[in-house]
């Protein structure tokens, strides 16, 4: 009919209907919204009103989204749409985002961003941990600041204290059924039962989630009743889309291309990509090429989630604060220090040989002699040790028969200490204190560990693993009873045991040399300990 109207010299006849939506659409070319909490992420379909627009989502309205799709269907490009739609046009102190990639690692370009503080990969359990925890610390920490400003929301605090900054947190979670495999049996699922409340806490504080799965069955109720925006892209069961809420009437047979879903019902979206080349390579060109002109322009970035380091320099390392309490190393939890008190008990460091028991116990060792130069400060070194060549002793024995005789001597001069006085400080270091077990001076040892803790005499003494857990007597069952020590590359299943803790069963944790679990009286934490 439009043939034969231009041959007539006729008018063209109009559409009774709009096109169909383009299967690429490029994110630049709309209209972005003037809002801080909102962005454009594609364009969708009502024909009802024959207009097609932007659509936009409002985190500050919507809080959270979930997105549905099967393989292939664009997931993971809808969530770098959404952070780089908002990061183009939000200053660094106004946006952070944080990604945690389950799925194909799509998400790592988005590093490229100043806003990024991480795209932590699945594999990467601590960090996965340590990201909850900074989440849970920063939702608890705005609740507060909240509360002190009497605002209920982030553009109110920004009115409200202007000085202060108060970036919203958009978190990806690529792929929730990889989430859900990796951390059901790690600490009895603490994480998936921790991702509701903070969806749920972090709404009202700025605290946005973007999740997506393969499928609705994948989702526990407890996290899909808290986030009522659901967009839903192609699903590899049409059944899916009758328990996601879809009329399946008016969805069945329909052919999706990547990036195709339903948002509001059952209305057509198309999500936009960064360019208009729908090829990875550029997209992922694209995405840098922002991300340098957005860090040249920037005066800051989002605050990093590092690996735990696989060294630590003692030399990095602050002087103690406190009599016997010393600086060890670094903690996963937020990477920053972590002390060995000897105010109260003894200390053991348990390990396979070469993981750098010795190391500990020198870093302890010269962080006392540095704190006091008048420390009474023994060796007892059963076996060769590198630590005999130190010159921080106020006494040191070589060899079974010697430390044997030390370590009498050494009782004698606890147990003649009084109850009553002001007893200085004496610590006595034992390397390979196994070797010393069965000996006159693993008895002797026995002494010092009972009376020196009403003496004022500590014990930092190191071992082979499976010894000391032989050990079902002696002076290091006796120090065992502390419950204070460090296990270096620990067994997960049994060395807990050794000191009265349950070791969290993660299933790709490495132990560099120095690394391993902290523990004090029923608490523990993954470690890197410093060396010099």
């Amino acid at each position: 009919a439009e043939q034969a109207a231009s041959m007539l010299g006729l008018p063209g006849l109009e559409r009774p209907w709009l096109p169909a939506l383009d299967h690429v659409v490029a994110l630049e070319r709309l209209p972005q919204p003037d809002s801080g909490s909102s962005a454009v992420i594609g364009v969708v379909d009502e024909p009802a009103q024959q207009r097609q627009r932007p659509y936009e989502i409002d985190l500050d309205a919507a809080g959270s989204m979930l997105v549905f799709g099967g393989a292939g269907s664009g997931k993971t490009t809808l969530l770098r749409t959404l952070a780089i739609g908002l990061a183009a046009r939000l200053p660094v102190r106004d946006l952070h985002v944080y990604g945690l990639d389950f799925g194909s690692h799509g998400l790592a370009s988005l590093e490229a961003l100043p806003h990024c503080g991480a795209i932590v990969p699945g594999e990467a359990e601590e960090r996965v941990e340590r990201l909850f925890r900074f989440l849970q610390r920063t939702i608890d920490r705005r609740k507060e600041q909240f509360g002190l400003a009497g605002v209920f929301g982030v553009d109110e605090f920004r009115r409200a204290r202007p000085d202060e900054e108060m970036p919203r947190i958009l978190v990806l979670l690529d792929g929730y059924a990889g989430f859900a495999s990796a951390f059901e049996r790690v600490n009895l699922g603490e994480l998936l039962d921790a991702l509701p409340r903070l969806v749920s806490d972090g709404r009202s504080v700025g605290v946005h989630f973007a999740i997506t799965s393969d499928r609705r069955g994948s989702l526990p109720g407890a996290l899909s009743g808290l986030v009522p925006l659901k967009l839903v892209l192609r699903m590899a069961d049409e059944d899916e889309y009758g328990a996601l809420g879809l009329d399946v009437r008016s969805v069945r047979g329909t052919v999706l291309p990547p990036g195709r879903g339903f948002v509001d019902g059952s209305l057509e979206m198309q999500t936009a990509i960064v360019s208009d080349d729908p090829r990875a390579e550029s997209q992922a060109a694209a995405i840098s090429a922002l991300g340098r002109r957005l860090t040249d322009a920037a005066d800051t970035a989002a605050p990093p989630i590092r690996p735990l380091p696989t060294s630590v320099s003692a030399s990095d390392l602050p002087a103690p604060e406190r009599p016997l309490e010393v600086p060890l190393g670094v903690g996963d939890s937020d990477l920053e220090l972590r002390s060995v008190s000897l105010a109260e008990a003894h200390f053991l460091v348990i390990g396979p040989y070469r993981t750098g028991r010795t190391t500990a116990l020198r870093t302890i060792a010269e962080a006392l002699r540095s704190a006091d130069p008048t420390l009474e400060l023994h060796l007892l070194a059963p076996r060769r040790s590198a630590l005999s060549e130190l010159s921080i002793w106020t006494s040191s024995a070589r060899g079974i028969e010697e430390c044997d005789r030390a370590a009498t001597d050494l009782a004698a001069r606890v147990e003649a200490r009084s109850l009553d006085g002001d007893n200085p400080p004496l610590v006595v270091v034992v390397d390979d204190g196994d070797e010393l077990a069965d000996t006159p001076g693993g008895r002797a040892l026995e002494r010092i560990v009972r009376r020196g803790r009403d003496l004022n005499a500590r014990i930092v003494a190191s071992g082979e693993r499976q010894a000391v857990q032989r050990a079902f007597s002696g002076w290091l069952r006796e120090i065992r009873k502390d419950e204070s020590g460090l296990l270096l590359d620990p067994d997960l299943d049994v060395d807990g045991d050794t000191f009265g803790v349950r070791l969290p069963r993660r299933s790709n944790l490495v132990f560099p040399p120095g690394r391993g679990f902290l523990v004090a009286r029923e608490t523990l934490e993954l470690v890197q300990v410093a060396s010099s």
